[in-house]
């Protein structure tokens, strides 16, 4: 016949105030919270040694695409230096000119080559030295004159007469180069000064320094 509750409990206290009892308890019990302890380890030690190998497949692909970024760059500003030396090329024989009187309905032809006659070189020019010559930009109200772009038929022609533009100091008129957006943006960096005197179609030098008059 099985015991009651009472004394059942009766057995149970007894049993665990009896040492050996106690101590088999807490080996089983001690094993089985070492076991579970070792399982957790391993499995964090599998977690951290998986973490380590993302973190470092993680920072391959962050500098891989560094390296493609800095190539891609590097790329653009290649591209960039050629199309704008191309473009730099196809106004090779251009020339900008500041200063020559505007009137309506004038001749751009003859309106240039009227100052570039005064040139020493003058002599030698004709009306079919000059490919193309018009103003740029649109017409303002202002009463300050727009630029005149003056494209010669060969840049020999065109040089002899940028290595003559000195002849002009003592004039309003000024001859300088047709330079790319670009190399304006950067002239405009390199020297402030200059990069304004080039916009305003006055007199430049490609030096960090200049006379703002």
């Amino acid at each position: 016949m099985g015991l009651d509750q009472k004394e059942f409990t009766k057995a149970f206290i007894k049993a665990m105030n009896d040492p050996s009892v106690s101590q088999a308890l807490t080996g089983r019990v001690s094993a089985a919270v070492m076991d579970e302890m070792n399982g957790l380890r391993q499995a964090v030690q599998q977690l951290t040694s998986t973490v380590s190998q993302l973190t470092e497949k993680l920072t391959e692909k962050e500098e891989e695409n560094t390296r493609l970024k800095e190539k891609v760059t590097t790329l653009e500003q290649t591209l960039e230096e050629k199309c704008d030396s191309l473009e730099q090329y196809t106004r090779r024989n251009t020339l900008r000119i500041s200063g020559l009187e505007e009137n309506d309905n004038e001749d751009a032809y003859e309106v240039s080559m009227d100052v570039l006659k005064k040139l020493p070189v003058g002599d030698q020019l004709s009306f079919k030295d000059i490919d193309r010559c018009h103003r740029i930009g649109p017409k303002t109200t202002t009463d300050r004159p727009r630029l005149m772009m003056v494209k010669f038929a060969t840049y020999r022609m065109r040089q002899k007469v940028y290595k003559q533009k000195r002849n002009l100091n003592d004039t309003s008129i000024f001859i300088n180069d047709d330079l790319t957006k670009r190399r304006a943006t950067l002239l405009s960096v390199y020297s402030p000064c200059n990069g304004k005197r080039y916009e305003a179609g006055k007199r430049y030098e490609a030096t960090e320094s200049c006379n703002e008059s």
